[in-house]
């Protein structure tokens, strides 16, 4: 009895701390790759120091970032015809890999990587030549 109960902690033990280190052996060939293209980026939070401002300097503060992300919404949609549609199915999907996507996606401002020579992440498609400035089947010409 004695034998049986020492297996079982064992066993307890083990599955606990399997299940608590790192499974990046059972990521697919795809997280793996956007997982190591996430990480060329070193994660920064641009912090200030509320105290230096007053009031008329803090609203300022907030106007311009608000400025900010109009202008991340207009730039988005410049970059590719496709964005918003993406950017939604990604923020809607619940598939652990489309989380990935997303994160990359708002890395790249669309689904192309700017690293690697606008090579798409997402889909098959170039991204077109005149990026969303001019409609996609416009030439030179």
């Amino acid at each position: 009895m004695n034998a049986l109960l020492k297996t079982i902690v064992i066993s307890i033990i083990t599955i606990t701390y399997l299940s608590c280190t790192d499974q990046s052996n059972n990521l697919t060939k795809e997280e793996s790759m956007l997982e190591s293209k996430i990480n060329q980026y070193a994660k920064t939070e641009i912090k200030y120091d509320k105290t230096l401002l007053n009031e008329r300097q803090k609203q300022v503060v907030q106007n311009i970032y608000k400025a900010a992300k109009i202008m991340d919404e207009i730039f988005l949609e410049q970059v590719y015809s496709k964005n918003e549609e993406i950017l939604k199915s990604l923020e809607f999907s619940n598939d652990p890999i489309d989380e990935l996507k997303l994160e990359y996606f708002n890395i790249n401002f669309g689904p192309f990587d700017r690293l690697d020579h606008n090579k798409p992440f997402i889909g098959k498609n170039p991204k077109p030549l005149g990026a969303n400035f001019y409609p996609e089947d416009m030439t030179k010409e």
